[in-house]
């Protein structure tokens, strides 16, 4: 059972008890004012029962040694001592731990692969200094006041070169279960927990990061393509299996994040997305901050290159367009605005492809039956407008007309400015009447266009 203090008692002397933050692994933790120059500070008084003499001399050399571990990313043991009969260590205050980060974590994978390295750097120092942490877990991490993230709470680790002088018994089964690797479940666990013990437990951490789910009986199919193969071997089965160390399983996170962060590599970033979002597409889910992310990609890719952001964004299904139109608009509009330059700029430089210009019409005539927003169906008519007059094909023209010929009065001043500042394009088929319906805006628009056509076949 553990130790606990009332806000106001003093602790060796030293310390002042405010208020008690949480219960720690083998201990209770409080914030305390150090007397001496009144700073604020976390101290964990560690919970003895139950242990015998020489276990408790054992933690005491053991939390010293611990001291000496000077990293970043692991939690600063300021100070220790005794007190009524048990053992207390003092930290720098944190913010947090990172289970309270899940769910931001969950929506910003670059972000969560970010900090998840830290915490894989951390337990990269434990095991150069011969330590094996044993029950990693989100709320075993902590953000600093300095945005670090740091590993804390061992008192579950054990020293590599010490099996016999563990506080641990050969009985004892170390870790939380919804973390535990299957070594640890075993009697004796605790004696048999290694480097390979604590990249079991950095996998379903990973795992929870991500998902936002306990790791107990992990799926998968949650996680994004390139990662599953990361966690499957992180949480191989056989300890021979997995990556030997936190430094290898670091080493293969790096690449993968450089992969995927856009400021790096868009264009592998975007196909890693897509792929989670034609899974999702084939499922029926469609997730507004996903869809807005592959729009604002391919907005990247556009940047780099016209080309290659035209057939970017061409392999994207029309449904997922639609479906990004309607949940992610403003990224949806950037996109398919650079979508048109990119048509356009195709217009001067590019040769002539009738079946690019269908391809375009399909793209058109997909978002004009689904009823997105009226801007987006502009842009998209705007596309095609180019298109069909570039690569003179007469299918594309019949559809341009048809979409003209469903504009109501309230859509067309938006679309009659748009066709007019392209009458180079509108003319070279201005000839074709358009139905009785269509709105006198539009018309107008056409008859101008018209008018240049056969002002220019005089010159």
């Amino acid at each position: 059972m553990a130790f606990i203090v009332n806000p106001g008692a003093i602790i060796d002397s030293k310390y002042e008890v405010i208020s008690k933050i949480d219960k720690g692994g083998h201990g209770m933790v409080y914030r305390v004012r150090r007397l001496s120059d009144q700073v604020e500070l976390a101290l964990k008084i560690a919970d003895t029962f139950g242990i015998d003499d020489d276990d408790f001399k054992r933690l005491k050399r053991e939390i010293r040694l611990m001291q000496k571990i000077d990293h970043p990313n692991v939690v600063s043991i300021l100070d220790s001592g005794e007190f009524d009969d048990t053992i207390y260590f003092v930290m720098p205050i944190a913010r947090h731990s990172l289970k309270s980060e899940i769910t931001k974590l969950m929506a910003d994978h670059v972000q969560a692969l970010e900090t998840f390295e830290q915490a894989c750097v951390g337990v990269e120092a434990l095991h150069k200094a011969g330590i094996y942490h044993r029950d990693i877990k989100p709320a075993n991490f902590l953000r600093l006041m300095d945005g670090r993230v740091a590993v804390s709470d061992l008192g579950s680790g054990r020293f590599a070169d010490r099996d016999t002088d563990t506080v641990t018994t050969t009985q004892d089964k170390q870790g939380t279960p919804a973390y535990r690797a299957p070594e640890q479940a075993t009697p004796g666990g605790a004696r048999q927990a290694d480097s390979r013990t604590d990249v079991f437990l950095l996998g379903k951490t990973l795992y929870q990061l991500l998902t936002g789910d306990l790791p107990f009986h992990p799926d998968i199919n949650k996680l994004p393509h390139a990662v599953r193969f990361i966690f499957s071997r992180s949480t191989s089965i056989s300890k021979d299996d997995r990556y030997y160390s936190a430094t290898e399983l670091l080493e293969v996170l790096r690449r993968y994040r450089e992969s995927i962060d856009p400021r790096k590599n868009i264009r592998v970033a975007f196909d890693l997305l897509k792929v989670d979002v034609d899974s999702l597409h084939r499922a029926g889910h469609y997730d507004a901050d996903t869809l807005g992310q592959l729009m604002d990609l391919s907005c990247g890719l556009f940047d780099k290159d016209f080309a290659s952001g035209r057939a970017s964004f061409d392999s994207i299904d029309n449904e997922i367009i639609k479906h990004a139109a309607l949940l992610a608009e403003s990224a949806s509009l950037r996109a398919l605005g650079k979508y048109v330059l990119a048509i356009e700029n195709r217009s001067h430089t590019g040769a002539r492809d009738w079946g690019y210009a269908d391809t375009v019409a399909k793209k058109a005539k997909w978002l004009w039956k689904n009823d997105v927003g009226l801007e987006i169906r502009t842009l998209a008519l705007e596309a095609l407008l180019i298109a069909s007059a570039y690569h003179n094909q007469f299918s594309a023209m019949d559809v341009f007309y048809e979409l003209l010929n469903v504009v109501t009065e309230e859509e067309a001043l938006v679309v009659s400015e748009m066709l007019r500042r392209h009458l180079k394009y509108f003319q070279v088929f201005s000839d074709k009447a358009l139905g009785p319906n269509v709105p006198m805006l539009i018309e107008d628009v056409r008859k101008e266009a018209s008018s240049l056509r056969k002002l220019n076949k005089r010159k």
